[in-house]
């Protein structure tokens, strides 16, 4: 039904009237939502009439009563025009907090496109935009996993980091180096440095709300309170749960470790102490260690106890050396096992090192070795309790004695009862657990850092065990279509779980969480159930399919995943990195993957939207494009992160976002196809690959009969980020010209501590004929000591070193010997290789031919064994022949 003619003259004499005055505003904005309530397929008449007062709007003085009239306006159109529900679900965040509106100028084109989207204008819409950097915790920073410590920058895909509910959860993914600028420090005397953007649980204290933020959001971090006059930290770290663990085997008794820590002389396997503390001793012999001697020192009065069998578990930790002193320390072993563990660990300490303050319900632990005192803070963190510590310089106390070292005392109310075994320290009370805040930022001289993605988007760093957070704000759209259509059936996937988890989290943020204003946008719609185990969330009660289903493309679809015919197949990053962009196996089977798994679940009239990086040509999003170009109702758009001017797309309002000079020095870091693709759009083909997947020779681990010899080459390496390189080859036939199977390869960037206990292992296995080492930068020396400690085992075999020539350079050689690798040699199958192998191969299939490669050690290593087998020299060889 038309618009009724009372209804149009009303709208038009208002229109004729003094639009400068507030009134008139405000009863042609009433007029059009009464239209609409009078009849909704007046919807385009209404929305154009709120467009005209939002133009009058700006250029009139500004009063709060035209503040809110351009909010109800904003308000009536979001239902039904995405960039108003963008910019009202934030109405209540800070201009500079918000997503949409500092970032309108950029992404105005592609809310437009995602509008025609909804509009029905378009079948399909495919967004390529650089990625998003920042959220990024610096190398150093200590994270602990299920296998023990290690820096931030060493974490690798499939490593266990912890959530702040202490499970253990799985890196999926490491994003490329960056540099951290801010240094965030905790009311527990804790730092962590990260990139300005990078993102923090915390409850904001200031909205009484539990929020994430990123770290120059911050602001605002203290307050006086009014009636205490007491300074108020407003940005605190949640409460978080005990790391789970599992019992572990561990080299020491856990409470017998503890003791040993706190009273043990560190050159012995003793503890000493008062007679009146013996429950220790008998503890310590229940555990398995049996009294070896005993002695009472005849002026102090002190018991001095020697157990049987604990040197040699110590010693398994790099501890108790009779001949030298090692700093007592706490492996990371012990602080991911079982917390009935940790617990008899932490009362070993408290017992020998600790005392109670009962009153307080707080014990003290006091320690002059710093190694320990980090440790000990980390035991006690694994709890979720917080500590405190104080530093004490030398001095001279009240009864003249004098301390000669400086030594720490570290507090902590526990909320558990600690099995110690002296009755005095026992404590049954506690009181209540009190949060970390944020005390300061500060900026610090940039350092290097990366980004990584967990299982559920939250992990803990740090030696206390901050929680923080990993997540992109990349789904405002799927929220506007559940509130449009809430009993429709949508579905998000991506390469991995991670994704999945990550989007299934932010829809229910952005559907419940206060700061955003979904349920007063769409008052009749609420979440009414949810399954975290699948990923799965219900706004309507009626339907048998979820509204959003979000899961990997590896998840289970058949079946359990349904498209409506109104509803959306959302799909980001379906290409992992780029060594998955440089298959064509792999990119075909990921295309396939798609069709057969993803679209499989489209019902006639679904939608879809695709969002990632281009990396390919080949890669889903090219195949779509390539297929459909003449099709008008596909539509990609690609924004890249230089204009024309060489000028940043993405500089937004309020100083966010990446300036021209970031991406200039993001420019100069990147092999040009990288920067190309996944910066400008412009995706790479394979030309200039020296090793493409599907040109190399394969096959099932079965050598073919025959004699043959078998050989090794080792490209030496020393650590720091370059990789030792030594394949095994079996050459059959024509040493000049016969196929080579290349059996196992060691491909380790650890240093010479742990690559040659693997060089000997592999050769002893394998008995090669023949062993050549490069000798340049050391490798003779690495070369002669291999020998040494082959012969202290026993074992015979021909080893030769030689330096490279230098009349041509590393590319240039293996450019000249790509052709007969790639003819000669024979890899393992993918399924029979080996970690290292597989890391081997991963670097050789991306080495280019022009252009920059960070690292060409894996071809290397293949050159010299072509070499080695073919009877060529590198220069001048020098040969140790074994005896017979």
């Amino acid at each position: 039904m038309a618009v009724s003619d009372k209804n149009r003259q009303i709208i038009e004499a208002i229109k004729d009237s003094d639009l400068t005055q507030y009134n008139h505003l405000r009863d042609l904005l009433d007029m059009a939502i009464l239209v609409y309530q009078e009849d909704e397929t007046d919807l385009d008449y209404c929305l154009k009439i709120t467009k005209y007062i939002k133009e009058l709007i700006p250029n009139l003085p500004p009063t709060q009563e035209l503040n809110n009239l351009y909010w109800r306006a904003i308000l009536f159109e979001a239902p039904n025009i995405f960039e108003s529900f963008l910019l009202y679900m934030e109405r209540n965040r800070k201009p500079k907090k918000r997503f949409y509106f500092p970032r309108r100028r950029t992404l105005k084109i592609v809310v437009d496109d995602l509008q025609d989207l909804e509009d029905g204008k378009l079948d399909f819409l495919g967004i390529s935009l650089p990625p998003r950097v920042g959220k990024l915790i610096s190398d150093d920073t200590p994270v602990l996993t299920d296998e023990g410590w290690k820096n931030h920058g060493d974490l690798k895909v499939g490593d266990y980091v912890y959530d702040y509910d202490g499970m253990p959860v799985k890196v999926t993914h490491v994003f490329p180096k960056s540099y951290a600028n801010k240094r965030v420090w905790f009311t527990d005397g804790s730092y962590i440095d990260c990139h300005e953007n990078h993102e923090w649980i915390v409850r904001d204290r200031h909205q009484q709300k539990e929020r994430i933020m990123e770290t120059n959001e911050l602001t605002d971090i203290a307050s006086i309170d009014a009636n205490t006059g007491k300074r108020r930290f407003m940005y605190q770290i949640p409460l978080y749960q005990p790391i789970i663990g599992w019992p572990r085997i561990l080299p020491v008794q856990p409470y017998t470790f503890g003791a040993w820590l706190g009273d043990g002389r560190n050159q012995n396997p003793d503890i000493c102490g008062s007679s009146d503390d013996y429950a220790i001793v008998e503890s310590i012999v229940n555990d398995g260690y049996p009294i070896s001697w005993h002695t009472t020192h005849k002026t102090t009065g002190v018991e001095y106890y020697g157990f049987a069998g604990l040197r040699d578990g110590l010693q398994k930790m790099g501890m108790c050396h009779s001949r030298k002193r090692v700093e007592k320390r706490i492996p990371g072993i012990y602080l991911c096992s079982s917390i009935q563990q940790r617990l008899e660990l932490l009362a070993g300490l408290i017992d020998t090192d600790g005392c109670l303050r009962r009153k307080e319900h707080r014990y003290d632990f006091t320690t002059a070795e710093e190694m320990l005192k980090e440790d000990f803070i980390s035991l006690v963190s694994t709890f979720g309790w917080r500590c405190y510590v104080k530093e004490v310089e030398p001095h001279v106390s009240s009864s003249g004695i004098k301390c000669k070292k400086k030594y720490w005392v570290i507090s902590f109310n526990p909320t558990h009862p600690i099995p110690c075994r002296l009755e005095r320290k026992q404590l049954f009370e506690f009181s209540q657990k009190r949060r970390i805040a944020i005390k300061k930022i500060e900026n610090i001289e940039p350092k290097q850092g990366n980004c990584i993605s967990v299982q559920g988007g939250i992990y803990r760093v740090g030696r206390r065990g901050i929680p923080t957070h990993n997540s992109t704000v990349c789904i405002f759209f799927l929220a506007w279509i559940i509130g449009r259509h809430p009993e429709s059936h949508n579905a998000m996937s991506g390469h991995s779980g991670v994704l999945a988890d990550r989007f299934y989290n932010d829809v229910i943020k952005l559907t419940l969480n206060e700061e955003y204003t979904f349920s007063e946008i769409f008052p009749g719609v609420s979440l009414c159930g949810k399954s975290a185990e699948k990923n799965e969330l219900r706004y309507s009660e009626i339907e048998a399919f979820a509204t959003l289903t979000c899961r990997g493309i590896d998840g289970t679809w058949t079946g359990a995943v349904d498209i409506s015919s109104d509803g959306y197949l959302y799909v980001d990053d379906m290409i992992r990195d780029r060594t998955e962009s440089l298959s064509p196996i792999r990119l075909e089977n990921r295309y396939q993957d798609y069709l057969n798994v993803l679209v499989d679940r489209k019902n006639d009239g679904a939608k879809e939207l695709m969002v990632g990086t281009r990396w390919n040509v080949l890669d889903p999003l090219g195949r779509v494009e390539k297929d459909n170009k003449d099709n008008p109702r596909y539509r990609f758009r690609k924004i890249p992160a230089l204009n024309e001017n060489n000028e940043s797309n993405f500089q937004y309002d309020f100083g966010l976002g990446f300036s021209t000079r970031h991406y200039l020095n993001m420019k100069n870091r990147l092999d040009k196809n990288e920067w190309m693709a996944k910066f400008m759009q412009k995706p790479f083909v394979r030309e200039g690959l020296l090793f493409p997947e599907d040109e190399l020779n394969y096959y099932n681990g079965v050598l073919p009969d025959g004699d043959c010899i078998t050989a090794a080459a080792c490209d030496v390496a020393w650590g720091g980020g370059d990789s030792l390189s030594m394949p095994f080859g079996k050459a059959f036939g024509s040493r000049e010209d016969g196929p080579v199977y290349i059996s196992d390869w060691i491909f380790n960037q650890g240093d010479k501590y742990i690559t040659k206990p693997l060089v000997i292992a592999k050769t002893m296995q394998h008995k090669p004929n023949m062993e050549r080492f490069e000798a340049n930068n050391g490798g003779d020396e690495y070369a002669e000591d291999i020998d040494r400690l082959l012969q202290l085992q026993g074992f015979k075999t021909n080893i030769t070193w030689a330096k490279a020539s230098n009349q041509l350079g590393k590319m240039a050689k293996i450019i000249q010997y790509a052709p007969d690798i790639k003819r000669r040699f024979y890899f393992l199958k993918p399924e029979l290789q080996s970690e290292e192998y597989k890391k081997a191969m991963e670097e050789l299939c991306m080495i280019v031919q022009i252009g920059r490669n960070e690292h060409e050690d894996s071809a290397d290593g293949l050159v010299q064994l072509l070499q080695l087998i073919s009877g060529e020299s590198y220069a001048k060889c020098e040969a140790v022949k074994r005896p017979c």
